[in-house]
């Protein structure tokens, strides 16, 4: 693989990857990173074949999005243990993480229910406890229908209907977006 990193159209050509790190953290568009011998897109997907003038260019990365982040240590309970079985090495691991996440924001962006305060605030008052098993979001509308909590525009039948009807993918955007 060549040692030269070549954006075209932007006319620039990189001898070393710090040099090209050092103008991708001053962009907004992100082309490519390129390390030990493949390259990452922004969303963190891995490509093992030579960089030529093929190139990805993200208009969505954050402006605080820091690709020579440390490492970061987290905790693998089962389900990222699962969800990351089938891969071989640290960088395959890290692009299924990215890549589910992605997915997730994805799919938090295109689900929810909208709420007047009093549901919001019956809702938080049920999920107060904290961590939320993916089984407690399905029964909130039992939850709720059971809560002694009471707010001047809550009316919890309506809510618990609402909540029944729901995607589970609706549910889970709802519980997000209340924090917990």
């Amino acid at each position: 693989m060549s040692d030269t990193i070549s954006l075209p159209g932007y006319g620039f050509a990189f001898n070393s990857f710090k040099a090209f790190m050092i103008l991708a953290q001053g962009c907004s568009k992100l082309a490519i990173i390129m390390i030990y011998g493949c390259y990452y897109n922004s969303l963190g997907h891995v490509n093992s074949h030579k960089l030529t003038s093929e190139y990805t260019c993200i208009n969505s990365i954050p402006k605080t999005w820091n690709p020579m982040n440390t490492k970061t240590k987290i905790y693998f309970g089962p389900p990222l243990s699962i969800l990351t079985e089938k891969e071989g090495n640290t960088m395959e691991i890290s692009g299924r993480i990215n890549r589910t996440a992605e997915r997730y924001l994805e799919i938090m962006k295109e689900h929810g229910l909208e709420l007047n305060a009093g549901e919001r605030a019956c809702l938080t008052k049920i999920c107060d406890f904290g961590f939320m098993a993916p089984y407690e979001i399905r029964e909130l509308a039992i939850d709720v229908r059971m809560s002694e909590f009471d707010a001047e525009d809550l009316d919890k039948e309506v809510l618990a209907k609402k909540l029944e009807a729901a995607s589970f993918a609706d549910l889970v955007a709802v519980v997000e977006e209340l924090g917990f």
